[in-house]
C-alpha cells in the first residue's frame, strides 16, 4: 500500500499481510510498518470515528461513534468481553467507513 488514503487493494499481498499482522495481535506489539499504518489510521477526523466504550461495572466494551467536540459518543452496539475482539472490532468498523470493504474479505 503506497499511501494509507488511497483504497487498499484486498488482493495485495502487502495489504493483506498488514491485516493479517493486526488481527494476530491487536493489542501489540506493532512492527514499525504496522504502527506507522495504524497512527495515520488511528488519526482520522474525531466526528463519526468509531471508539470503544467501556461497559459499566463490567469488563466488556462496545462499539460508539464519536460526536462532535463536547457531544457525547453515540453506542452503536456490540458487546465484547475480550479487548482484543474488540479492538478487532474497532480496526473492523474503520476500515469499512475508510475503504469501503470489510478487512476481513482479504482473509478469506
Amino acid at each position: 500500500m503506497s499511501n494509507w488514503t488511497d483504497t487498499p487493494n484486498r488482493n495485495d499481498p502487502a495489504v493483506v499481510a498488514l491485516i493479517r499482522r493486526f488481527r494476530a495481535a491487536p493489542l501489540g506489539p506493532y512492527d514499525p510498518d504496522l504502527r506507522a499504518f495504524l497512527l495515520r489510521f488511528r488519526g482520522v477526523p474525531a466526528r463519526g470515528k468509531h471508539v470503544l466504550v467501556r461497559l459499566d461495572g463490567r469488563n466488556a466494551w462496545t462499539l460508539a461513534r464519536m460526536g462532535d467536540r463536547g457531544e457525547p459518543v453515540t453506542p452503536i452496539g456490540g458487546c465484547y468481553d475480550d479487548l482484543a475482539e474488540a479492538e478487532w472490532a474497532v480496526f473492523s468498523a474503520r476500515w469499512l467507513d475508510l475503504f469501503g470493504w470489510k478487512p476481513e474479505s482479504a482473509l478469506e
